[in-house]
C-alpha cells in the first residue's frame, strides 16, 4: 500500500478515505478477521486502524533510517513495500524545515522525561485497573501505584530517578 506523507492525502475532496485504499486495507484485514463491510461500526473502526497502520509505516523507517543520520539517507528505498520515488518523497518531507524543527523539539521534550512509564501501550488508569488480584485485600496507595507503573520488567529494577522518588515519598509517609 502506498505510504503518503500526510494522512489527509488518503482522503478524497469530500473528506472520506479513497474507496480503493479503503477496500484494499479492509481486504487485507478481512483476510485475518471475518467482518461485514457494510456494518457501521466496521466502517468507523477501519479508518482508525488504517490511520494508525500508515502512521507506523512512516514512523518506523524514519526512526531507523533518517533520525540517526539525516545527512546520510539512502536514495533507494530500504522498505520493500515502498518504491524509490515514494521513499525519496518521504525523505524530502522529513528534511523540510517545519517537520525537522518539530522533530527536534519532540526529541528535546522526550529527553526531559524523568519518570518513564513501563505500562507499555496502556495508560496509567488502564494499567492500574488491570492489576487484578494483586491488591484485592487492600486498596493500593499512591506509592504502590507509582511503583507498579515505573518498574521495568525488562531490566528488573527501577531507574535511579524513580528509586529516589520512591524513597523520598516513603520517608515522608513514615515521618
Amino acid at each position: 500500500m502506498h505510504v503518503f506523507k500526510h494522512w489527509k492525502d488518503y482522503k478524497d475532496p469530500n473528506g472520506n478515505i479513497r474507496d480503493g485504499i479503503f477496500r484494499n486495507f479492509v481486504g487485507k484485514v478481512g483476510n485475518k478477521f471475518q467482518m461485514d463491510l457494510e456494518v457501521v461500526p466496521v466502517r468507523k473502526a477501519c479508518p482508525e486502524m488504517l490511520k494508525r497502520a500508515t502512521r507506523q509505516k512512516r514512523y518506523r523507517p524514519k526512526k531507523e533510517y533518517f533520525d540517526p543520520h539525516p545527512h546520510l539517507v539512502r536514495i533507494t528505498s530500504p522498505v520493500p513495500s515502498m518504491t524509490d520515488d515514494q521513499w525519496n518523497e518521504l525523505v524530502e518531507s522529513w528534511k523540510g524545515p517545519k517537520k525537522y524543527g518539530i522533530s527536534q523539539i519532540n526529541k528535546a521534550n522526550r529527553a526531559q522525561v524523568k519518570f518513564h512509564q513501563t505500562t507499555r501501550a496502556r495508560s496509567y488508569p488502564m494499567h492500574c485497573g488491570n492489576l487484578g488480584d494483586k491488591y484485592k485485600d487492600k486498596e493500593p496507595t499512591a506509592v504502590d501505584l507509582f511503583k507498579e507503573c515505573h518498574y521495568s520488567k525488562k531490566k528488573k529494577c527501577y531507574t535511579n530517578v524513580v528509586m529516589d522518588a520512591i524513597v523520598s515519598q516513603l520517608s515522608k509517609t513514615t515521618n
